[in-house]
């Protein structure tokens, strides 16, 4: 994308806290301290946890914050007919390199191997998400003796041990992971819907190494060869960028 838009800056925003509270830092800092430059963020669907009331927010900060459809940015460069494109100027003709269905079962078979750490990931990113911070912190705690102050600790930590303990509950882990697990393997039988759900990062890593290539040479190789087609496999980032673009006018 390099190019495309000359006006915004890419920045890493570092881990899953900064995008969670992206909102309110750029409601209440950045907003008010610097001038002329307009805040943005996109992120992939695994930064975002998986319940309903985490999704990307509405309004203002909604049209700033950006969620992919897909798991990893890497997902975007499973398409095995752009992989067979990308090895025909290398490969011979027969190499399975250069066949879009060869390199389709690879990627396939590499996807099925994951399905058990793709569960796991999603499991506990929705676990995670569920439990939150422990907070003990009574609402009135100010000028109370200790007797007092031990009394609204210990409701509060009630509070707080029941509703860790309903979300640590073994049998709903024990069916999430059931579900979770069954959802992925039937995306496999679902056209490509698995290129969608199941973490890109770890198959193109595993297909990087089959290939014996670097995994950043490939992704480089793929994009030059993306760019020729229309629409792009890459169209739905394009999309974003365009509204940030329009948005910061």
């Amino acid at each position: 994308m390099k190019g495309h838009f000359p006006s915004l800056v890419l920045v890493p925003s570092g881990g899953k806290e900064a995008i969670r509270s992206f909102a309110q830092i750029h409601e209440k800092i950045l907003k008010k301290t610097i001038w002329g430059v307009e805040f943005f963020m996109l992120c992939d669907r695994d930064a975002i946890p998986l319940s309903p009331a985490s999704q990307t927010p509405e309004g203002p900060s909604g049209a700033r914050l950006k969620t992919l459809s897909k798991y990893h940015l890497e997902n975007y460069f499973l398409d095995s007919t752009i992989w067979a494109q990308v090895f025909s100027h290398m490969e011979e003709e027969d190499s399975w390199l250069s066949k879009p269905d060869e390199i389709e079962k690879v990627l396939k078979g590499i996807a099925t191997e994951s399905i058990s750490y793709a569960t796991s990931l999603q499991l506990s990113a929705q676990i995670r998400n569920d439990v939150g911070n422990i907070d003990v912190m009574p609402k009135d705690c100010f000028n109370k003796s200790i007797d007092d102050l031990l009394s609204s600790i210990d409701e509060k930590f009630e509070e707080e041990n029941k509703r860790v303990k309903n979300s640590l509950d073994k049998d709903v882990i024990m069916k999430m992971t059931t579900d979770i697990y069954n959802i992925l393997s039937h995306s496999l039988s679902s056209g490509d819907e698995w290129k969608d759900n199941i973490p890109g990062r770890t198959i193109l890593g595993k297909f990087a190494s089959k290939t014996n290539m670097d995994v950043g040479r490939l992704k480089v190789m793929y994009i030059k060869e993306a760019e020729k087609l229309t629409p792009s496999p890459f169209q739905e980032i394009i999309d974003i960028f365009e509204s940030f673009e329009l948005y910061g006018i």
